[in-house]
């Protein structure tokens, strides 16, 4: 059972399901701060 892990860099790459989550996850955490920044004292 040695040496049976993947490459965890080619799995992010080669997987565009993944790859749009995490786009669209960093988008909406921009989104986010862009339109309800944190109130100035």
């Amino acid at each position: 059972m040695r040496n049976m892990g993947g490459s965890p860099e080619k799995t992010l790459l080669s997987d565009p399901p993944m790859i749009l989550n995490i786009l669209l996850w960093l988008g909406s955490v921009i989104a986010v701060l862009w339109f309800f920044p944190a109130p100035q004292p």
